[in-house]
């Protein structure tokens, strides 16, 4: 009985797993074999159970589990031949080429000498405080000592800026602050040419003066007229800006400009820059407001008498909103430029509108491209804007606001490798728009300065349109050529002066840049001016009233060909070479002012810490 319990309860386990194993394979070959279209539903017994009290813990049986044992993991390190490691069988390794950057000097003096006691000068320095700030300053100078060859009387220059600031620079913030003291001093050696030349209307080029005609103008002789003029000017800047969020940058500029005859000129300039989300398209914000304001102590010379005009002082508040869609290969800018201004004509309206539309579509990828822009604007013109464009204006001048109504320009342009180009029409209409109109020689004043002899310009205001034709070119080649040329063609409609003083025709510009090594650049350059109808006049004193004697010639036309080399010798050390009108052109750039002669200039560059 013993042995049958003890071979029984084996046999008794075997039978139930041989059981079991016999309905899972049943199971398992049910599914297999084809049930036809009969279909069978399998119904699965369910009795629902409510557990009374805690949630029991289901925890795993471990009498008969195994836990592994920790396994022992052998592996051997290989040794890659990164650059502390590596130890190569045959020689040393080859250093790559790597070129030494240069030395970042915080301080630069440049100085060169030339013909005609000309004197080139520039010191700039960079101090760095922090890694977030620094300071600058530093100074300019040009000037030429000797006189113009035959001009029997001062024709030199001088101009001379200091500048320096402080600026701040940190992750997205921008600020600085600057403060600039200019100097300029010229003569105004040009003379009418009916008094310089014997009355004799042609331009005045490589002439010698009739000092007899000059005698009975100036009794005292030409040596002891004083023709000098000096400005001087300051500038107060301040620029913030920021590169997130919707506020972008804040400009202020304040200006004061004087003159030896007491001129003076006040300007005060806020711009600001905004930028607000709209949806996949942003809208830019341009707003700000500027101001011109100042008097002469002489009124025109066209008059008889003398007296202080009354000061002038103009404003425009403006805001310029714009939207910018890109898709693909168009673009469109839309944006408007609304003003609000102190009219001179009382029965204008203050409030302004001008279009600001630009807008470019690719039709052959970059190759060709279509563009069109569609701007005006309200200028306020200055006294300091007027001196930077001509030194020889007398201080008795009629300052207004020019009207630019619109401007529209059309074009195509694109890029073919190293290959670009651009064609253009441009058609513009301008309500008084400034031209320079030499003065007329009036001896029925006394001045305490000579610019009364038909040898200074005045500005007068009209109505202009202005159509032009335009095309440039330009090429790399070789990586260290780069060509470059430019041409324009102008025509002119004016509504009450007999021709658009002293604004060419056309113009041109060749260029060609040549970087044959680091150390070695040279920069050659041809600018071609048209002809330009100018006038001269006389005040006389008239039995019947009528206009003014006068005449109207052409300059003509002329070519400047400059030059410029660069040598570098080290880090510290680079010569260059400047030469300005090379060819030895002989022309006037404004009227009755015979410009520079051929001028070389030889120089170096030297930087230095501080």
């Amino acid at each position: 009985m013993k042995h049958f319990s003890s071979i029984g309860k084996p046999l008794a386990i075997f039978s139930v797993l041989w059981f079991q194993f016999a309905v899972e394979s049943s199971q398992l070959y049910a599914q297999d074999s084809d049930l036809g279209v009969e279909s069978v539903t399998v119904v699965k017994n369910y009795a629902p159970v409510v557990l009374v009290g805690p949630k029991p813990i289901l925890a795993p049986l471990l009498s008969d589990y195994v836990l592994p044992k920790k396994m022992v993991l052998q592996y051997q390190i290989i040794n890659f031949p990164v650059a502390s490691t590596f130890l190569p069988a045959l020689g040393d390794p080859k250093k790559l080429p790597m070129e030494k950057a240069a030395p970042d000097y915080n301080s630069m003096l440049q100085f060169g000498l030339g013909m005609r006691a000309t004197a080139d000068l520039l010191y700039e320095t960079r101090y760095k405080i922090s890694r977030y700030e620094r300071y600058y300053w530093g100074a300019t100078h040009q000037s030429m000592a000797a006189d113009l060859p035959n001009i029997p009387w001062d024709s030199n220059f001088f101009d001379s800026e200091l500048f320096g600031g402080y600026a701040y620079d940190k992750r997205e913030t921008h600020l600085s602050v600057g403060l600039k003291l200019n100097h300029l001093a010229n003569s105004w050696y040009g003379l009418g040419l009916e008094d310089a030349y014997a009355n004799t209307p042609v331009a005045a080029q490589g002439k010698t003066p009739n000092l007899s005609a000059l005698s009975v103008v100036y009794p005292n002789t030409a040596e002891n007229l004083d023709i000098q003029q000096g400005y001087f000017g300051g500038q107060i800047h301040a620029q913030y800006s920021k590169d997130k969020g919707v506020f972008k940058q804040l400009n202020m500029n304040l200006h004061y400009f004087r003159d030896r005859t007491a001129s003076q000129e006040q300007q005060a300039q806020l711009n600001s820059h905004w930028e607000f989300p709209l949806g996949n398209v942003p809208l830019a914000v341009y707003a700000g407001a500027v101001y011109v304001g100042g008097g002469f102590k002489t009124n025109s010379l066209s008059s008889f008498e003398s007296f202080t005009p009354e000061k002038y002082g103009f404003f425009k508040g403006f805001i310029a909103p714009n939207v910018q869609w890109s898709q693909g290969a168009g673009f469109f800018k839309l944006g408007a430029k609304i003003m609000y201004t102190n009219v001179v004509n009382e029965t204008a309206s203050p409030v302004r509108a001008y279009p600001d539309i630009y807008a470019h579509y690719g039709l052959v990828d970059k190759k060709i491209m279509l563009y069109g822009r569609l701007e005006g604007d309200y200028e306020l013109q200055s006294f300091e804007g007027f001196v930077n464009e001509n030194p020889f204006v007398s201080p008795s001048l009629t300052i207004l606001p020019t009207d630019r109504r619109y401007w529209l320009q059309m074009g195509v342009k694109g890029a073919l490798g190293s290959f670009s180009y651009e064609g253009y029409w441009k058609q513009q209409s301008i309500a008084s728009a400034p031209l320079f109109v030499a003065n007329p020689s009036n001896y029925f004043r006394t001045f305490e300065r000579g610019f009364n002899a038909g040898n200074s310009f005045a500005v007068v205001y009209d109505a202009i349109d202005q159509s032009s034709f335009g095309a440039s070119l330009s090429l790399e080649a070789f990586g260290v050529l780069k060509l470059r040329g430019q041409y324009e063609t102008n025509r002119y409609s004016m509504t009450v002066e007999e021709e658009a003083w002293h604004l060419p025709e056309e113009t041109a510009y060749m260029g060609a840049a040549l970087d044959l090594s680091e150390r070695f650049k040279l920069d050659l350059s041809w600018n071609y001016v048209g002809k330009r109808a100018v006038r001269e006049s006389q005040l006389v004193s008239f039995v019947i009233p009528g206009p003014l004697p006068s005449f109207v010639y052409d300059l003509p036309a002329y070519g400047r060909l400059d030059l410029r080399m660069d040598y570098r010798l080290n880090d510290r050390l680079d010569l260059f070479l400047k030469g300005t009108n090379l060819g030895g052109s002989v022309y006037e750039m404004w009227s009755g002012f015979n410009a520079p002669p051929r001028m070389v200039l030889l120089g170096a560059r030297y930087g230095f810490e501080l």
